[in-house]
C-alpha cells in the first residue's frame, strides 16, 4: 500500500493508521478541511480512495470512532513518519536520550530549594539526594513539577523522565505541555538549548500527539505556536499544520 497522502479529497491528513484488512477498508486518516473547525474520519481503500466518511466535533470523538471500529489502530496511528501512539512514542523517548546524565544541572530537590529560598548549603544537600545517572530509575512519585527552576541540564535529564511517567499514566500534575511553550520566550530557549536534534523532535513528537486532544484544548494555541515556531520538522518530517 502506498504512504499516506498530505490530502485527501482537499482535507490536509493530520494522522493516519493501516487497519489489519487487505481489502475494502485498508486504511485510516483524520483530516481536516481548511477553516473548517471540525474532523473527518475516513476510511480509505488501498489506494487511499475514501469511501467512507464521517464527521465530529473533536479529534478525540474520531479517534475514538476509529479505535471502536478498528480496534488493532489503537497503537498504529502515525504522524508522516512520527508515531501517535503510546508505546511508539515511549520507544522514541528512551532511544534518544539514552545515557543522559544530570552532569552540574539542577535536579528535582535542588530545584524545590531554590523555589523555597533557602540558603547554599541546605540546597546543596538537596542536591546530594537527586538522581543524577539514571532518569529512568527517577520514580513518578519523585517527579515534582518545579521544571522552572531548571537549568539546561537539568531540563535535558528529566524532561524524558517526566514525558514517559505522563504517558504511562503516572504522573498526574497535569501534564508537562506548558513548559514545551516556553521556548517562545527567551528563558525557555536557553533551558532546551542542549536538546539534540533527534531530543527535539521526540519533544515535537510529543507535541503532535496532544495538540487536538480535549484534555489540551486550553494550551492549544501556545501549543501550535511552539510548533510551527520553535519546535520546527526535522529532516524528513512534515510540517504543522499538516
Amino acid at each position: 500500500m502506498p504512504e499516506a497522502p498530505d490530502t485527501i479529497e482537499e482535507a490536509a491528513v493530520f494522522c493516519h493508521a493501516f487497519t489489519s484488512k487487505l481489502e475494502s477498508v485498508a486504511a485510516l486518516a483524520i483530516c481536516r478541511y481548511p477553516k473548517d473547525d471540525a474532523f473527518y474520519l475516513f476510511a480509505c481503500d488501498p489506494e487511499w480512495n475514501c469511501i467512507d466518511a464521517s464527521q465530529h466535533a473533536t479529534f478525540d470523538d474520531a479517534k475514538l470512532e476509529a479505535e471502536r471500529n478498528w480496534p488493532e489502530v489503537r497503537e498504529m496511528w502515525m504522524h508522516g513518519t512520527l508515531p501517535l501512539h503510546k508505546r511508539g512514542l515511549i520507544e522514541r523517548v528512551r532511544e534518544a536520550f539514552k545515557g543522559v546524565q544530570l552532569g552540574n544541572g539542577v535536579g528535582l530537590s535542588e530545584a524545590c530549594a531554590i523555589d523555597d529560598y533557602l540558603d547554599e548549603a541546605t540546597r546543596k544537600a538537596y542536591r546530594a539526594e537527586d538522581e543524577s545517572m539514571d532518569w529512568e530509575a527517577i520514580p513518578a512519585e519523585k517527579l515534582y513539577d518545579t521544571m522552572c527552576f531548571m537549568d539546561a541540564e537539568g531540563m535535558r535529564f528529566h524532561v524524558p523522565a517526566f514525558m514517559v511517567a505522563e504517558l504511562e499514566g503516572k504522573h498526574g500534575l497535569g501534564g508537562i505541555a506548558s513548559h514545551f511553550t516556553d521556548p517562545n520566550n527567551e528563558y525557555g530557549r536557553e533551558q532546551f538549548a542542549l536538546f539534540s536534534p533527534q531530543q527535539c523532535s521526540v519533544v515535537r513528537n510529543y507535541l503532535l500527539m496532544i495538540v487536538y486532544t480535549t484534555k489540551h484544548a486550553s494550551d492549544r494555541a501556545d501549543i501550535e505556536k511552539a510548533l510551527r515556531e520553535y519546535w520546527t520538522p526535522q529532516e524528513g518530517e512534515p510540517p504543522y499544520p499538516p
